[in-house]
């Protein structure tokens, strides 16, 4: 017989659920409720008793009841160690203050069966299934030494450098948190109820998806990479919830689950689940803000949810992480990453600093321009450019560059003008790198900043000695060769030698390749030279003729 519904407003607004709602709030119809299992939290193991001679005992006298470490709607976890194995464990029975139904049974022994097939590094395994003397049903599961999610998300540092270290733990909790549920999907199952409560850390940096009381089998529906050897359940597979069942935690759930569209329920649902996560450690709450359970279903039912920086805009959030938070909770889920490793694949691209966008240059195309402000760097994906600056008038070549190389970056660092213009040559795709980003990644390690800066300054400032300094010797080279043609070819007079202008320029451009106007300014850094342009000549005025 199922357990009789009770109103929405009995139900816990971050529990795991079963629940009923108003008819005007569910298009489907009424909603069948009934508590679900809230979080459990294990403990570290302590030394046992020695175990006995004998081995084949009865569960009531092979196991040692060490005290009830967690307790829900209907379940509750012992702490107990295992005379034969000499190992301490965690056991959790079906207990209810109104009794077991056939549902609540059902669904017990479905989680065992379940979690056990589950053979993952990252999901607690199940060691045994049984029913004790007086026919209450157990299983006993590995007991985690550690903390849940949720306890390090207490502990999360105020100031960025602190916050930003805080992020990039949780981003490689979250990607084996995505091995495992990868893995569950690979096998037709989905969790439904993702939330810090029901992912454990151990000591040892072992991290654990754990709760799969109310998981559901995808048979026939989008898997993923499915293999041929999917989870068994000895009913037939899909989902025990009828049509129009709440199933899930109200902060954290999908839009169809809000609805209650349990046939639609598939892998990304689950994604919905770790951007939600994901959310909540970017601003420290769910997605999903009410002062009621029923404000939190319809919020859940519109994926009403507000964007992480506007939650805390006195925080400077990594934008790239809210962008992935939030593609990840769009309420279509065809809109949402399509399976677990599309979101895995994003957040390894956001921790090896690749979350940036593309651009492409036809070639031909500029870049950037010499001169101008610095708001992005770039890193080349597929073709050529070449860098090249304007020296005093003329065009100067630095480099080709190609994939793999990156450029724009000193401007930005500096916060200082252009020094170069970047011409696409061939096709040219670039990652844009904004000053943004650039700046979020500078911030979680200050002092990296500090020098990254100092250094970029720097560079600048030696680079712009060496144009002076390339500058000074052209213009050196240039009054070297005026100085030959006027001792060879100019003619003294008095203290001074004077040459005609027209031939030393004719000679001087096709040495030098120059502008008449380039030249003459190169003539003019020499104090004992002077371009007449009255009398269209070149004086050299130190010239002092020999003694007869």
């Amino acid at each position: 017989m199922a357990q009789p519904p009770k109103p929405l407003q009995d139900a816990a607004p971050e529990e795991s659920v079963l629940c009923e709602l108003p008819d005007w709030l569910i298009p489907t119809g009424r909603l069948a409720m009934q508590d679900h299992a809230p979080t459990t939290t294990y403990q570290p193991p302590s030394a046992g008793p020695a175990a006995p001679q004998a081995t084949a005992l009865p569960p009531a006298q092979r196991m040692v009841d060490r005290g009830v470490i967690a307790r829900g709607g209907f379940g509750a976890i012992h702490k107990v160690f295992d005379k034969a194995l000499l190992r301490t464990v965690a056991m959790k029975t079906l207990e209810s203050a109104k009794g077991p139904t056939p549902q609540s049974m059902a669904r017990f022994v479905e989680e065992a069966q379940i979690t056990g097939q589950l053979d993952h590094p990252n999901i607690v395994p199940v060691h045994e299934l049984g029913v004790e003397e007086t026919g209450k049903q157990f299983f006993t599961m590995k007991l985690v030494a550690g903390e849940t999610l949720t306890a390090i998300y207490k502990r999360a540092p105020e100031d960025s450098a602190g916050f930003g270290a805080h992020l990039n733990r949780v981003v490689e909790i979250l990607l084996r948190v995505c091995d495992a549920l990868a893995f569950a999907h690979s096998r037709g199952v989905v969790h439904r109820d993702l939330k810090p409560d029901n992912i454990m850390v151990g000591r040892f940096g072992q991290v654990y998806v754990m709760d799969w009381g109310i998981a559901q089998l995808m048979v026939g529906k989008r898997t993923a990479g499915h293999t041929v050897d999917p989870v068994h359940l000895a009913r037939d597979a899909g989902s025990m919830d009828a049509p129009g069942t709440v199933v899930g935690t109200f902060a954290y759930m999908a839009p169809e689950q809000a609805y209650g569209h349990n046939d639609k329920i598939d892998a990304r649902t689950d994604v919905f689940g770790l951007g939600a996560i994901l959310y909540q450690a970017l601003t420290g709450t769910p997605p999903y803000r009410g002062k009621t359970p029923l404000e939190k279903v319809m919020n859940a039912q519109a994926a009403r949810i507000t964007p992480p920086q506007q939650a805390v805009p006195g925080r400077q959030l990594p934008s790239a992480l809210c962008q992935i938070a939030l593609r990840a909770m769009r309420a279509a889920p065809q809109d949402r990453y399509q399976s677990i490793s599309e979101f895995k694949e994003e957040l390894e691209r956001f921790r090896g600093g690749y979350w940036f966008a593309t651009r492409i240059f036809p070639p031909g195309e500029t870049v950037v321009r010499e001169g101008d402000g610095a708001d992005a760097a770039y890193i080349i994906v597929d073709g050529t450019c070449d860098v090249f600056r304007v020296e005093a008038g003329r065009k100067v070549s630095l480099r080709t560059l190609g994939p793999g190389d990156v450029f724009g970056e000193t401007a930005i660092f500096a916060n200082r003008p252009r020094t170069a213009t970047v011409v696409a040559l061939t096709p040219l795709t670039v990652m844009v790198v904004t000053r943004e980003s650039l700046e979020e990644q500078l911030a979680q390690q200050s002092w990296m900043g500090a020098f990254v800066r100092t250094l970029a300054a720097r560079f600048q400032d030696q680079d712009q000695q060496a144009v002076t300094l390339r500058a000074t010797a052209a213009d050196a080279a240039v009054v070297h060769a005026a100085l030959q043609f006027v001792a060879f070819h100019g003619q003294g007079v008095g203290n001074t030698r004077v040459a005609p202008w027209p031939p030393l320029l004719a000679q001087l451009q096709v040495q030098f390749g120059k502008a008449e106007e380039e030249l003459a300014a190169a003539l003019a850094q020499d104090s004992t030279l002077t371009l007449d342009r009255s009398s269209n000549s070149v004086v050299l005025t130190s010239f002092r003729p020999e003694k007869p």
